[in-house]
């Protein structure tokens, strides 16, 4: 199916999608108690990101405010985007009493926009999550969600979060939500997973005899890909299956993923790992030098 008509006929769940992502992005920004510079850039970003994809005059007036009150006037800020979230949740009809997957993702991705997770961020998120229907939603069994909890409740017992501690909690979110601004220099919805299993070099990779599936969207069309792996003794399938030994990941995610930065593909082969299945992930990049061969 062309792209475009895809975009039109999951337009609205896409909508609501990249407004969620962007309200948890923002909660998550301001759970510190301060906007840091990266922070400020990271929110600038990421609002830029959103308008790319559907123009909104919150994220255009948010870029228009902290270009006039950061770093002068930091608490106007924070109650600005304050009154942002609590209008876009209710125009989105996201509910504070249940965890929705983007607002969550966002949020995460926010808290640790700066590559820093201090005790307000932390309070903040065990304080997301406590009293919600967490155990009934999809995300709460998610192995890498829950190790992200794990790890900030147990930062947290002292009363304090020192250097080490937030190091390693941000490298459990990147397992969620990618690598923070701070790394990257770039805020997306779309942003890749780090994930666990991931395959780091072209000649680790097994192809006579293995299965492999394709996810996002990549600079070239799978089917290319699919050729050059099929050259090498592999196969390919659309979907993943308990036989796939390798799931590839695009540079790029993409916008019709079921949640912000993770469709389903990746959700499963993270669950299949996490019940002791061998799939891995191979990253757009990874790859490169064997569609340049072609």
């Amino acid at each position: 199916m062309h792209k475009d008509a895809l975009t039109n006929i999951h337009g609205q769940s896409n909508y609501r999608k990249a407004i969620g992502y962007w309200v948890g992005f923002l909660e998550g920004v301001i759970a510190c108690k301060e906007i840091t510079p990266n922070e400020a850039d990271a929110l600038k970003a990421q609002s830029q990101d959103l308008i790319s994809k559907f123009f909104d005059e919150d994220a255009q007036e948010l870029i228009t405010e902290l270009g006039q009150l950061w770093p002068d006037v930091t608490d106007e800020l924070v109650e600005f985007i304050s009154d942002i979230i609590k209008y876009r949740k209710n125009d989105i009809q996201i509910d504070d009493g249940v965890i929705n997957e983007n607002v969550f993702f966002g949020f995460l991705k926010g808290i640790a926009s700066d590559d820093v997770v201090n005790i307000n961020e932390v309070d903040a998120l065990l304080n997301y999550v406590g009293g919600r229907a967490w155990e009934r939603n999809e995300i709460g069994s998610d192995p890498r969600v829950i190790e992200v909890l794990k790890v900030a409740s147990l930062a947290i017992q002292d009363g304090k979060i020192d250097a080490e501690e937030s190091a390693e909690l941000c490298e459990y979110i990147t397992r969620v939500v990618g690598d923070s601004y701070a790394d990257t220099g770039i805020s997306e919805q779309a942003d890749v997973p780090q994930l666990d299993g991931t395959v780091l070099s072209l000649n680790d990779i097994k192809f006579q005899g293995n299965e492999f599936c394709m996810t996002g969207n990549f600079g070239v069309p799978k089917s290319i890909i699919g050729k050059a792996i099929a050259a090498r003794g592999g196969s390919v399938n659309r979907a993943i299956r308990s036989t796939t030994r390798y799931l590839i990941l695009a540079s790029s995610g993409s916008e019709h993923y079921v949640t912000s930065n993770a469709g389903t593909k990746i959700l499963t082969a993270v669950k299949m790992r996490e019940d002791g299945k061998p799939i891995e992930f191979i990253m757009e990049p990874t790859i490169k030098p064997l569609i340049d061969a072609l």
